[in-house]
């Protein structure tokens, strides 16, 4: 084993065969059965807490995908350091920004007012004042399907209110004749006073609810293997703590301002936890609230959905009424806690049910050549912090697509390397030899210099704009996620699918004959609208 774990990227040692030495003390299937477990006892602990507690597990609800989130960069940080101590490494390198790695790899834990969760809520959405006038410019002059009001102008009790834009939105807003007003998050969130930043630990959960979830997690960590170490579990607590504080201070301020909270609220995704804190105001003053899909019509399964979507949302809007029926399925809601579930329903439903086929062929006939540049769209590198869709870790992947790229090159193929354009980690230097280019823009501004794309991944928005396209699409199938079966056999039509696999070195494999031929095999498969018709209805944007 080495003796240094190198963990940043930029620092590497890459060549063509992947990383010297590799060395991987963590493979994604720990990670997927703690997830697992902990989303188990954390929802079921959750829904078995009494009902006099409802308004403080509403609390937790509003702040549950963060600390959901802390829980996993801890135990992956934790997790991989006590491994890698065991085999004898003597110094782990951590990449910038990872502060829970850096923490835990010298014994220690982080402040919790230094986390993301903290820092965020902490600066509110403030409103810069040379801001103003642009935008009061832009509001006059702009014409489209929200009218653009200040907050004291809307008649909240009729007046529909989003604070959210997205293809989906703008079209729900179009099949409407009443009048849509785009309100901007920051109109609800300036930041805190700073004594309550300071006191924030004061008005933590009560009623015993910090307490269920440490517990909660506790037992996820012995589901999986491990013990939670006190210390770790200590700062989960004081996490709670400060957090949960800051989250009773902004929702008290939305609850003391009835005459500010919409009758009629439309959010796009619930995962983000202003929209959070936003629903949980509305629906406690009696509010409607509906929710519309970001945008991934994936053919696996997903536990984003119902984990993300599905609490404080009366109505919940998707693309078609093949995702709603999706969507309708008991496993969709196994991480809700309160009922009723949304009613679930789809924007061509609310159309009248508009005809998919006037804009989008069955199957368009595009003649092809053999693809000579191949895209391949890279995923987001977690660093220390994994989601809640299973992945590699980053010296894994980092690994896998140094000798992807050499393959494909090898064969005679010129590579393109799409990065996500959000991640905080960028590609490993090398890449910029090993790749004939590396494309740091959006999707749509490059896709065409593509003449096939190639995914690793499959849940991710970037997908739902390549199928949007004629081009040829190689998907390789880690096994991650499993796939419903009708949607996978639309995908399929419309994609060329390869197995890869994790060897006994935890090193991604995948069989180069068996690539190759994909290659060529999703030529045909170009043309092919079935999966785009059926799930995404004809849109591509997010």
């Amino acid at each position: 084993m080495p003796e240094v774990l190198e963990l940043d990227i930029s620092r590497l040692v890459i060549g063509p065969k992947g990383i010297d030495p590799f060395y991987a003390p963590f493979s994604p299937g720990d990670l997927g059965r703690f997830r697992e477990a902990l989303l188990s006892r954390v929802f079921a602990a959750l829904a078995d807490s009494p009902s006099r507690r409802r308004e403080e597990v509403e609390l937790a609800l509003v702040l549950i995908l963060e600390f959901l989130r802390e829980v996993l960069a801890l135990y992956y940080s934790g997790t991989l350091v006590r491994r890698a101590r065991a085999d004898g490494v003597v110094h782990i390198s951590v990449p910038p920004g990872c502060t829970m790695l850096a923490a835990v790899s010298t014994g220690g834990v982080p402040d919790p007012r230094q986390r993301r969760t903290w820092q965020l809520l902490a600066r509110g959405i403030p409103d810069p004042i040379w801001r103003r006038p642009l935008r009061l410019a832009r509001n006059l002059l702009l014409r489209d399907e929200f009218s653009r009001r200040p907050l004291p102008a809307i008649d909240l009790q009729h007046d529909i209110v989003t604070p959210a834009v997205s293809p989906l939105i703008r079209r729900h807003a179009r099949s409407l004749a009443e009048r849509v007003c785009l309100v901007p998050a920051r109109s609800w969130f300036p930041p805190l006073p700073d004594p309550v930043l300071e006191n924030a630990g004061e008005q933590a959960l009560g009623s015993g609810i910090t307490e269920t979830l440490l517990e909660a997690v506790s037992k996820a960590y012995r589901d999986a293997g491990e013990s939670l170490p006190t210390p770790e579990k200590a700062y989960l607590g004081r996490w709670l703590e400060v957090v949960s504080g800051l989250c009773r201070a902004y929702l008290d301020r939305l609850l003391d301002a009835p005459q500010r909270i919409p009758g009629r609220l439309w959010t796009g995704t619930g995962g983000i936890i202003w929209m959070r804190l936003l629903r949980l105001a509305c629906r406690r003053l009696g509010g409607e609230i509906t929710g519309h899909e970001h945008g991934t019509a994936s053919p696996a399964e997903s536990i984003s959905i119902g984990l993300w979507e599905f609490e404080f949302c009366d109505r919940f809007v998707t693309f078609t009424p093949e995702m709603a029926q999706r969507y309708r399925q008991p496993h969709h809601h196994r991480y809700r806690v309160f009922d009723p579930a949304p009613a679930i329903t789809d924007i061509l439903t609310l159309e009248g049910g508009s005809d998919r086929s006037e804009n989008t062929p069955a199957r368009l006939e595009v003649p092809r050549s053999r693809p000579r540049r191949v895209m391949y769209v890279n995923t987001i590198y977690f660093g220390d912090a994994p989601g809640f869709t299973p992945a590699f870790p980053d010296p894994v992947w980092v690994d896998w697509q140094a000798r992807l790229m050499t393959r494909l090159k090898m064969a005679g193929y010129e590579v393109l390397l799409k990065p996500h354009p959000e991640c905080r980690l960028r590609p490993a230097p090398a890449f910029e030899a090993l790749a004939d280019g590396v494309l740091y823009e959006r999707m749509e501004q490059v896709q065409e210099q593509a003449d096939l794309f190639l995914f690793d991944w499959v849940q991710t928005t970037t997908l739902v704009q390549a199928l949007a396209t004629d081009i040829p699409i190689v998907v390789i199938d880690f096994g991650f996620t499993s796939f419903e079966p009708e949607a996978e056999a639309l995908f399929r039509r419309r994609c060329a699918v390869v197995r890869g696999w994790v060897d006994d070195a935890g090193r991604a494999q995948v069989d180069e004959h068996e690539l190759l031929q994909a290659l060529e095999a999703a030529i045909p498969k170009a043309g092919d609208r079935a999966f785009f018709h059926h799930y995404q209805g004809g849109m591509a944007g997010v």
